[in-house]
């Protein structure tokens, strides 16, 4: 999905992107999106966003993955 130059990472960004993509009916650009509006919210000094590349489609959706599986 994604691919970090970082080594660490901050844990609400990593949680917050994970919970928007699995946890609702976001695209995966949409869960970017939010995660990173969570950390600039919560007044994150690093720009742990950055980090991050989508290397997917940005409309891939969780049931997507999860119906090429069934």
């Amino acid at each position: 999905m994604y691919a970090s130059s970082f080594p660490l990472l901050r844990k609400k960004y990593q949680k917050t992107l994970y919970k928007e993509f699995l946890g609702k009916e976001n695209t995966l650009a949409e869960a970017l999106r939010n995660a990173r509006k969570s950390t600039e919210k919560a007044g994150e000094e690093e720009p742990v966003c950055a980090a991050y590349v989508l290397y997917s489609s940005p409309t891939l959706m969780k049931k997507d993955i999860t119906e090429k599986q069934s």
